[in-house]
């Protein structure tokens, strides 16, 4: 204790020095903690957008009771004609179903929720709304007299420098800059007929428990312009294109799942982020982070899908893969910087 004091006579001035680095120490771990609270705490700055979880877009799955939030009725009745299986327990599979969509779905249903349960939080869902014989189905670039290039019922249909013109041409191809940059670089596709305005493809899965919050985004719905980009569609009544919605809410996070990943989901996360070279669309300014829920998205093309996640990171988007939300939320709030 002696050479305690006489260290302390020595050097006067050390424990005056050491009080306010402790306190400095404890005013950087309270803080930390509170931002880490912060962080994980979904608030009326955080967005859900959830792209395309429609009929036509999910692959076969339960029709009775599913719900990962608890069993509960379907939000319309599932007629028999897109019943399949055993006395008809199954939803047929959408026209244009991407594998592993199934889960998507279930995994929506919780996001759905956490963000209902969030005050202030808002909610997203683009809805893919073609009006019949739309440029993007498959039978409209094609000549009608050749039957392996004329689709009467729909198909996958390709451009591409050694594919002939009576196979594949411009006839009714989309005029949005998008399909006009595709059709340049020989990308352009068009599809099966899908989400048809007001068939059962075109409706989000009976199973949703789609919160009153929700915002519906209808894109697409015009015949000869398409968007794989749920920021090219408006929202439903007042008609706000999505990045002005979300900078009218001062969203500053924004967390995106759905389907597919390789197309509709890449395309929606790069507009978010700014960094979208086939529409060339502004971020919407109050965006400070545009979260991937890679879990709850599936792709057309899985080796496609892992190239439109690295895209996603290049342009500075987050990526979360837990499949809880809490755990998603909190793999994000760990990274780095956050």
């Amino acid at each position: 204790r002696a050479a305690m004091l006489g260290r302390m006579a020595l050097f006067p001035g050390r424990k005056a020095a050491m009080r306010p680095s402790l306190a400095a120490l404890a005013l950087a771990v309270a803080a930390a903690t509170h931002a880490s609270a912060s962080c994980t705490t979904l608030t009326a700055g955080d967005a859900l957008l959830v792209v395309d979880v429609q009929n036509d877009f999910l692959e076969t799955r339960s029709a009775s009771n599913r719900s990962a939030t608890g069993p509960h009725d379907p939000a319309y009745p599932i007629p028999s004609s897109e019943r399949t299986g055993p006395d008809g327990s199954m939803i047929r599979g959408g026209s244009l179903a991407v594998p592993g969509s199934a889960i998507v779905a279930d995994r929506t249903e919780l996001w759905y929720e956490a963000f209902a349960a969030a005050p202030g939080a808002h909610i997203f869902a683009s809805q893919d709304f073609h009006p019949a014989g739309h440029c993007s189905f498959c039978r409209n670039g094609t000549a009608a007299g050749n039957p392996q290039g004329y689709h009467p019922h729909g198909a996958v249909c390709f451009s591409g420098k050694d594919v002939p013109t009576d196979v594949m041409n411009a006839t009714n191809r989309c005029l949005d800059g998008e399909s006009k940059l595709l059709w340049g670089e020989d990308k352009y596709v068009q599809w099966p007929d899908h989400c048809v305005q007001g068939s059962f493809g075109s409706l989000f899965d009976p199973f949703l428990g789609i919160p009153k919050k929700t915002v519906v985004v209808q894109k697409g719905f015009e015949h000869h312009y398409d968007s794989y980009s749920a920021f090219g569609g408006v929202t439903v009544g007042d008609r706000t294109p999505l990045a002005d919605a979300i900078t009218a809410a001062g969203i500053r996070r924004l967390w995106v799942l759905g389907v597919a990943l390789d197309y509709c989901v890449q395309q929606s996360t790069l507009d978010a982020l700014g960094a979208n070279p086939g529409t060339g669309r502004s971020a919407p300014p109050t965006l400070e982070s545009v979260v991937l829920i890679h879990s709850a998205t599936a792709a057309v093309n899985v080796t496609a899908g892992e190239k439109s996640v690295q895209d996603i990171i290049k342009a500075g988007g987050h990526v979360v893969t837990a499949a809880g939300v809490e755990e998603a939320v909190q793999q994000f709030c760990n990274q780095p910087g956050l």
